[in-house]
């Protein structure tokens, strides 16, 4: 289910001129804490709030290769829109690959292929899997500016799947643009 992060990221997207106090636009961070929007300056010395230009900066190279991210965990509990974070799994190692194409249709498709290793003990069942984006933002009523994740999509797995000790399996998750992006 998207999530409403997700809707909050498409209303700043969608939404031109500066935020107002009544089209307030947050997001909820892994933590629970809320954070604003930021935008950063081209030079890369600071940033100012999204409210000052009508853009988002969702990725930063300086933290890595890719701005979205797939997360597994291993909580069952309904999905929500509220949902702002996953229960991670413990004791695994993660092998992943990345590819953008196009569908049988022309539109493009991303995949993100885990393979993920049970280094534990005891098994472990996978119940969820999340979607997330790396957005640089302000903590709420703070002056704390940085890269952070946030969820934007959260599936519960039909059928959960159970890794024992030692054994790996492998999680497909592909997101296919259905829009005329000409």
């Amino acid at each position: 289910m998207l999530t409403n992060n997700f809707k909050q990221l498409m209303r700043a997207l969608l939404v031109e001129g500066p935020q107002s106090a009544a089209l307030p636009i947050s997001l909820r961070g892994f933590s629970g804490k809320t954070y604003q929007p930021l935008i950063r300056h081209l030079s890369g010395s600071g940033s100012m709030p999204y409210s000052a230009v009508s853009a988002l900066n969702f990725f930063d190279s300086t933290y890595g290769s890719s701005p979205s991210f797939v997360l597994i965990g291993t909580d069952g509990t309904p999905v929500s829109r509220d949902d702002h974070s996953i229960s991670k799994i413990q004791n695994y190692k993660i092998t992943l690959s990345n590819s953008v194409e196009l569908d049988n249709n022309g539109y493009p498709k991303t995949t993100k292929i885990l393979v993920v290793l049970n280094t534990g003990t005891d098994t472990t069942v996978l119940r969820e899997l999340g979607y997330g984006c790396f957005l640089y933002a302000r903590e709420e009523n703070t002056s704390s500016d940085g890269l952070n994740a946030f969820l934007i999509d959260r599936t519960l797995l039909d059928t959960p799947v159970a890794i024992a000790p030692g054994e790996s399996a492998v999680v497909r998750y592909s997101i296919t643009n259905q829009f005329d992006v000409d």
